[in-house]
C-alpha cells in the first residue's frame, strides 16, 4: 500500500505517508499468508509429508520428527492465520485513511481528514483504539475502499470443439481455481460526488510491466460496465498487485475483473453479474465463481463440479503466448469432438482417481506453432523429469503436472529448478468457490 499515495495529484501529508508506511508493512505480512509464495508452499509441503501417515515410519528419527512438527503446525500455523487476519482487518483502516486524505481534497471536504475536531493532525500509526478513534471525516469513507483476492485457474483439460458463426471458438473444458492469486483494491466515492470518467489504474507487482491500462485492462473494464447498469457504488480508482503471470493460460486477468465484480458490484442480482461478466470476457463467469467447472460455449456456459480437495499441482511457466495469437494459429486437426473432457468431468463428479492422460490443452499446437522457442523449453523440461507427465493449461506458455501429495511437488520443483532456473515455478493447491459476497 504504500504506492498508494501515488493516486492524490497534491503532496501527500506527514500523516498519510505515516499511514502509507505502516499500511505498506503490514500489507507485506497479510500478503505472505494471502498469496502463499512458492517458497512457503515448499514448506508447508514438506511439513506435511513429514505428518502424513504414508511417511516412511523407518526413516530416521521419525517419530520425533513427527511429533514436532505436529506440534509447529498447530500452533504456528494458528498464530500465523491469526495474525494473517489481524493485519488484514489493520490494512483495511490505515489504508482508508490513506485514501480519505486524497479523497477528501479532491472533493473539498477538507485539507487533512487525520485532524481530530479542532485539534493538530495526528499520524495514523497514533490511532491504537480504532475503530472508535477513526476521525469523522476518514468515516466518511468507511466500506467504500474495498480488498480481496483474485485466484488463478488452471484449465485441467481443453478441447477445441468448433466454430460460431461470428467467429468465436467452442470448446469443452475442466477448469479448477487455485491458490495462486493477484490481490485488487478498489476506491469509490460517494453517491454524486465527481469521479474520473475511466476508473484510474495502479499496478505493481512482479507483473506489473505486462499489465494493460485504462479501458484494455480487463479489471477496469469491469467497473466501466458496472458504472453503465448502475450496479454497486462506481468506482473511482484501481490497484492491483499482479502475482499471476500474464499470457501465461492462468487467466489472470479475468481473474482480476471477477474480483471487481464480486466486491464493487455487491447487491446486484447474480444474474445481472454474470451478464456483465461476460461482457468482459467468456472466461470471466467462471472466475466470478471459482472452484472447479464443466465450461463449455465459448467458455461462458458454466457447470459446477466438486472441487478438488487432495493432490498438489506444480505449475511451470515456460514462456507469454497471447490468446488471440493461439487462437490464430488453430489448424482443423487441433479440433475435437470433447470426449476427453467428459470423461475428467465424469470422473471428478464421480470422485475417482484423476487419469494424468486426461490432462491437456487442445490449443498446445497452436501455442507452440504461435511461440516456437516454446517447444524447446518444454522439451528440455521433459528431458529433466522424464517419468513426469506435462499438461498444457489455457492457451499457454504455463505448464502443470498433478501430484498425489506435497512433498512430491516439491521435489519435483527442485528438480525443475535445476534445468530452468528463470522459469516461474509454483507449487500450488486447489481452492474452492468464491462465497456469495466475498470482500
Amino acid at each position: 500500500m504504500g504506492d498508494l499515495p501515488g493516486f492524490s495529484s497534491s503532496a501527500a501529508s506527514a500523516p498519510t505517508l505515516a499511514a502509507a508506511r505502516i499500511s505498506r508493512d503490514l500489507r507485506r505480512a497479510a500478503l505472505r499468508g494471502w498469496m502463499t509464495p512458492c517458497w512457503a508452499a515448499l514448506s508447508r509441503a514438506d511439513a506435511a509429508s513429514l505428518t502424513s501417515p504414508s511417511a516412511p515410519a523407518s526413516s530416521p528419527n521419525s517419530t520425533s520428527r513427527r511429533a514436532l512438527t505436529t506440534a509447529v503446525r498447530t500452533a504456528e500455523r494458528t498464530r500465523r492465520f491469526c495474525s494473517c487476519l489481524r493485519a488484514a482487518d489493520r490494512i483495511r483502516f490505515l489504508a482508508e485513511l490513506v485514501f480519505a486524505n486524497s479523497l477528501q481534497s479532491t472533493c473539498g471536504r477538507g485539507r487533512n481528514c487525520h485532524r481530530g475536531a479542532g485539534g493538530p493532525a495526528r499520524p495514523a500509526s497514533q490511532y491504537t483504539n480504532w475503530p472508535s478513534e477513526l476521525p469523522a471525516t476518514a468515516a466518511k469513507v468507511a466500506g467504500v475502499l474495498r480488498q480481496g483476492r483474485a485466484p488463478a485457474k488452471l484449465n485441467l483439460a481443453l478441447e477445441l470443439t468448433g466454430h460460431r458463426p461470428d467467429g468465436y471458438h467452442l470448446l469443452a473444458a475442466v477448469s479448477q481455481t487455485i491458490d495462486w492469486s493477484d490481490v485488487v483494491a478498489l476506491e469509490s466515492v460517494e453517491a454524486g460526488a465527481d469521479f474520473p470518467a475511466i476508473p484510474r489504474l495502479k499496478v505493481w507487482g512482479p507483473e506489473a510491466h505486462r499489465v494493460p491500462a485504462g479501458a484494455d485492462n480487463l479489471a477496469v473494464r469491469a467497473a466501466l460496465l458496472l458504472r453503465e447498469r448502475h450496479l454497486g457504488a462506481p468506482v473511482a480508482r484501481l490497484a492491483l498487485d499482479k502475482r499471476i503471470p500474464t499470457q501465461s493460460g492462468l487467466g489472470g486477468g479475468s481473474a482480476d475483473a471477477a474480483a471487481v465484480l464480486r466486491m464493487a458490484g455487491q447487491g446486484g442480482a447474480a444474474g445481472e453479474l454474470e451478464e456483465v461478466a461476460l461482457s468482459c470476457g467468456a472466461d470471466v463467469p467462471f472466475s466470478l465463481r471459482g472452484g472447479a467447472a464443466l465450461l463449455s460455449g465459448i467458455g461462458e456456459q458454466v457447470s459446477p463440479l466438486p472441487t478438488l480437495t487432495s493432490g498438489a499441482f506444480l505449475i511451470v511457466v515456460l514462456g507469454a503466448v497471447a490468446t488471440a495469437d493461439a487462437y490464430r494459429a488453430t489448424r482443423p486437426e487441433d479440433f475435437s469432438g470433447g470426449e476427453r473432457v467428459a470423461r475428467l468431468a465424469k470422473a471428478m463428479r464421480q470422485g475417482q482417481p484423476l487419469d494424468p492422460s486426461l490432462f491437456g490443452s487442445g490449443l498446445q499446437p497452436a501455442a507452440l506453432r504461435a511461440l516456437p522457442e516454446l517447444e524447446r523449453r518444454l522439451r528440455t523440461l521433459s528431458q529433466a523429469s522424464p517419468s513426469t507427465r506435462w499438461a498444457m493449461t489455457g492457451s499457454g506458455g504455463a505448464f502443470f503436472t498433478y501430484l498425489p501429495d506435497g512433498r512430491s511437488a516439491a521435489e519435483l520443483a527442485r528438480v525443475v529448478a535445476r534445468c530452468h532456473p528463470r522459469a516461474g515455478i509454483r507449487v500450488a493447491l486447489p481452492s474452492p468457490p468464491e462465497p456469495p459476497g466475498q470482500v
